[in-house]
């Protein structure tokens, strides 16, 4: 039976969009789905012993290396230890900074599919987070949980100004913390 009386609830009816929560050290990040390219183990990660910090290394991915980024390390926070459930996320950077037009950044486990709508998600009512920089474009609350959009061309801009000279830079591997 086709209804089309609006009795299917609000949520039908509001625009909706496919998101990824991407869970990391005391924090989330909130993609759209169609930013997530793949979701990969660490064990491949080629760690960059040079700084910044905050930018981990690279991993093989499709006959490319993807830059890895901690987004701990990004907004100023330590870097956390690889845990057994770590986990890489590549990204579509959608800019043009970034010669293979992606990068990643280490999840704490398997990024969570949501289907969102303007009732589920809204703008944080709380102030923002001590360490939210540029990197953040905005706070939002989703049910009763706390994430951050990231400005993924401020990311890209960030990593673009960091040039990677040499393969020595590099050790394998990143051992985990357990």
């Amino acid at each position: 039976m086709n209804r089309n009386d609006g009795s299917r609830g609000a949520a039908a009816g509001d625009d909706q969009f496919h998101g990824q929560l991407i869970r990391l050290d005391e924090d989330a990040m909130l993609l759209p789905n169609s930013a997530v390219l793949d979701v990969v183990s660490v064990d491949d990660l080629r760690v960059r012993t040079s700084p910044p910090s905050w930018l981990l290394g690279h991993i093989p991915w499709r006959q490319q290396e993807v830059p890895v980024v901690s987004m701990e390390g990004l907004l100023g926070r330590e870097v956390p230890a690889r845990m057994r459930r770590s986990r890489v996320v590549i990204i579509n950077s959608y800019g043009s900074q970034l010669h293979a037009g992606m990068f990643a950044v280490v999840s704490q486990g398997h990024p969570h599919l949501m289907t969102l709508n303007r009732v589920a998600i809204k703008a944080a009512t709380s102030p923002p987070d001590a360490a939210d920089n540029e990197h953040v474009a905005c706070r939002v609350t989703i049910a009763n949980a706390q994430a951050f959009i990231p400005d993924l061309e401020v990311i890209e801009s960030s990593l673009s100004s960091v040039v990677v000279d040499s393969a020595s830079e590099f050790e394998t591997p990143w051992e985990p913390s357990f």
